[in-house]
């Protein structure tokens, strides 16, 4: 980190003073000046601030990010109760493999991958079970009649708003309507199948009776 800082060639790719010129920074992590420093937040101080100021602002961005997210893991393992989610929180910011590990990008990982679970958890609170049947039908209907995608969007309805039992039966209903519907599709595909060849083949006789 401190070696591409202090490099007279600038914040580029590849650091010539190590690994005999070959050491690529964006494998380390370190910081770079190009398109990619955008998604790397935690090397921005350097650029911004120089040397000093900028491994300050790294090592503690690092250890803010990882409680904050720790944290908001927490919250969720422990459905929104706050006092578990802070020790919950030191556990996870403490443990000893964080610690070991903490100045690598091996801890860059962990606070983006536990952020992206933070982010998706996020969305998806703020749909119940229906909502989110429904915009997953939306977004997959390309191929849908509109009589398969009230069908489908109709298990909707009752997805967490009855007992077990009553849901099942919801979803076995549903699988026997969207079985007629397949039966019928291949019906019809059958029954198009033999109109096109026969409307081909007459097609290619009335031709050649024109030209003959």
């Amino acid at each position: 980190m401190l070696a591409q800082t202090l490099n007279k060639d600038g914040y580029k790719m590849y650091n010539s003073h190590l690994m005999q010129g070959n050491c690529n920074v964006m494998m380390t992590g370190g910081p770079i000046l190009n398109v990619t420093t955008i998604a790397k937040p935690l090397t921005w101080g350097f650029l911004l601030f120089g040397t000093e100021y900028g491994f300050s602002w790294w090592w503690m961005l690092r250890i803010l990010l990882l409680l904050i997210v720790s944290f908001e893991i927490a919250r969720i393992i422990t459905k929104k109760d706050n006092v578990l989610s802070i020790a919950g929180m030191l556990i996870l910011s403490i443990a000893p493999g964080i610690m070991w590990w903490f100045s690598t990008a091996i801890v860059d990982s962990y606070i983006w991958g536990m952020a992206i679970v933070v982010l998706f958890h996020t969305y998806m609170e703020n749909l119940n079970a229906g909502q989110a049947w429904e915009k997953a039908v939306d977004e997959s209907s390309n191929n849908f009649t509109n009589e398969d995608i009230n069908i489908i969007k109709g298990l909707s309805k009752l997805l967490g708003k009855t007992d077990l039992e009553g849901q099942l039966m919801q979803i076995e209903l549903t699988t026997k309507l969207v079985d007629e519907q397949i039966i019928e599709a291949t019906n019809l595909q059958n029954k198009n199948t033999k109109l096109y060849k026969t409307l081909g083949a007459t097609a290619g006789l009335a031709i050649m009776i024109i030209f003959i």
